[in-house]
């Protein structure tokens, strides 16, 4: 049996964690020992492409912010900050307008959001809208975008 763990070790081609990783996480403060610190290739293939906003969440998120989802994350935990000091809440709606009285009523500070989806598209119109409208006296934007990749956003709330 030790020999078969022994050969694994040496003879597998797998983008796994190695000790060299291990030993570079390790030295990082307590506080920055997250999942968005591991390098790309430490974790599946498919978990990859959500680094970047790991990342940005982990950085930028602190006490008393509250992030909303609209889709279904691979892994909830990096919606946290690294003290896992904010809130999170997943808030999903056909309706523009209950939409934003949920944003409301959960007190969102942050929305992380696919983009082309259907939130994108309802924040991208308003915000043409608004801008068509500024001289009347319109309100300012609702959304202001903070982060943004190939695939994500993350836009904080203006209240």
């Amino acid at each position: 049996m030790i020999l078969l763990v022994v050969y694994t070790f040496f003879s597998a081609n797998s983008p796994c964690i190695t000790p060299s990783k291990i030993k570079e996480f390790i030295s990082l403060p307590v506080k920055e020992r997250t999942i968005a610190r591991q390098a790309p290739w430490s974790i599946d293939w498919h978990a990859r492409i959500e680094y970047g906003y790991w990342t940005w969440i982990s950085n930028n998120i602190f006490k008393n912010d509250t992030l909303a989802y609209t889709f279904e994350p691979l892994f909830l935990y990096p919606l946290w900050n690294s003290e896992l000091s904010n809130k999170i809440v997943y808030i999903k709606s056909e309706d523009y307008n209950k939409w934003m009285e949920e944003l409301k009523k959960n007190d969102v500070t942050y929305v992380l959001i696919r983009q082309n989806s259907i939130e994108d598209k309802w924040i991208d119109r308003t915000r043409e809208l608004l801008g068509r409208l500024w001289w009347f006296g319109a309100p300012q934007e609702k959304f202001k975008l903070v982060y943004s990749d190939e695939i994500y956003k993350v836009v904080r709330v203006i209240k």
